[in-house]
């Protein structure tokens, strides 16, 4: 495990240098990053623009995570979190510097708008949030969080990451299959929408961006 975040952040320090590099050559070109999600044997990756560090954010070499608490979980060879109804779920997610306060709210993977549990929280910034909440009985289905990040004062500038609403027909390139989408609002406006490389995929040991509730 510390040999995979070691190996990412040494990707993504060298490819963040390079591509710094590259805008200096070009002041129309946005800053991004690249970032390597994956451990075959060849470099895979995603490349999402570089935010500005005043911002609040997620920290991206740590996505939020369903944590392998349970027999269940411990013994998938995916990563992926799974629990019966009712039983104690454990998640994390880390965030930057700027961030002071953090709302996340667990929502239906396939029902938009359906949110379980919802729970806020107040940070120093640059911290990992670790918690713990119940689904009730009757809760089944699969659910990710949806996280909104603020600075001392959320009308004055707000990020939510959320997945991207599939339409009644659509099967691709939207929900938990794609990364986050990062919405920036500032006093309310909505200012900029970007693709991200936050995934809400499972990796074995890890843990996952979704965790099944049956």
């Amino acid at each position: 495990m510390y040999l995979k975040v070691l190996r990412r952040l040494a990707t993504f320090a060298i490819l963040s240098l390079t591509l710094v590099a590259c805008k200096e050559t070009s002041s129309e070109t946005p800053p991004v990053v690249i970032i390597d999600n994956f451990d075959g044997g060849m470099f895979d990756g995603c490349v999402q623009p570089t935010f500005p560090e005043a911002q609040p954010d997620l920290f991206v070499l740590s996505p939020p995570r369903f944590l392998l608490t349970n027999s269940i979980s411990e013994n998938s060879s995916t990563g992926q979190a799974q629990v019966d109804p009712g039983e104690m779920i454990e998640a994390q997610i880390a965030v930057n510097a700027a961030t002071r306060q953090v709302k996340v709210e667990i929502a239906d993977a396939w029902t938009p708008g359906r949110i379980i549990y919802a729970e806020d929280f107040q940070t120093a910034g640059y911290e990992v949030i670790r918690f713990t909440f119940a689904s009730g009985q009757s809760i089944r289905g699969r659910f990710y969080m949806k996280v909104t990040l603020c600075t001392s004062e959320c009308r004055d500038t707000e990020v939510v990451y959320d997945i991207i609403e599939c339409a009644p027909d659509q099967q691709t390139f939207c929900g938990i299959n794609e990364p986050y989408e990062r919405t920036l609002l500032e006093d309310g406006e909505v200012v900029q929408v970007d693709a991200t490389c936050i995934q809400l995929s499972a990796e074995p040991g890890l843990g996952s961006g979704t965790v099944v509730i049956q």
